[in-house]
């Protein structure tokens, strides 16, 4: 029961850093850029060029293409760091490849269009993360 609990835990953590970053994204987006966390000049130029290359020739803007925009840049910057921050926050219970069928959740079908993943990786990815926790670790969520 308690890895069942644990794994919602990470699921549920997973979710909340995916949503966070599609929010951030949009913040950077309606900024322009600014505030008090912007990304780089060529993160940045990458973002806008994924907009317009996906609002080209039709008459749909930034929230009409939002989602497939936010999932085609988060794939290239957010995916490992979603898998290591779960990581982190598991104590490091696991190796890295164990959290990455977190961090491509949402995200594998663009990946794959993209050539970043295959349908192999994701398999195995969501075999290891099936994997069941025997350990002696202490968690902070723990019963």
């Amino acid at each position: 029961m308690k890895d069942v609990f644990l794994k919602m835990v990470l699921v549920n953590r997973s979710d909340i850093l995916h949503e966070s970053i599609h929010a951030e994204i949009r913040r950077i987006v309606e900024e322009q850029n600014g505030g008090v966390y912007p990304y780089s000049e060529d993160r940045y130029n990458y973002l806008i060029s994924l907009i317009e290359y996906d609002t080209y020739g039709t008459d749909e803007s930034f929230d009409d293409v939002s989602n497939l925009v936010t999932h085609q840049f988060m794939v290239y910057y957010h995916v490992l760091p979603i898998a290591e921050a779960l990581r982190a926050f598991d104590n490091n219970s696991y190796f890295l490849d164990y959290y990455m069928s977190l961090g491509w959740d949402g995200l594998s079908a663009v990946g794959k269009n993209a050539n970043l993943v295959t349908q192999t990786q994701i398999t195995n990815y969501n075999n290891l993360s099936e994997t069941p926790k025997n350990d002696e670790i202490e968690h902070n969520c723990d019963l």
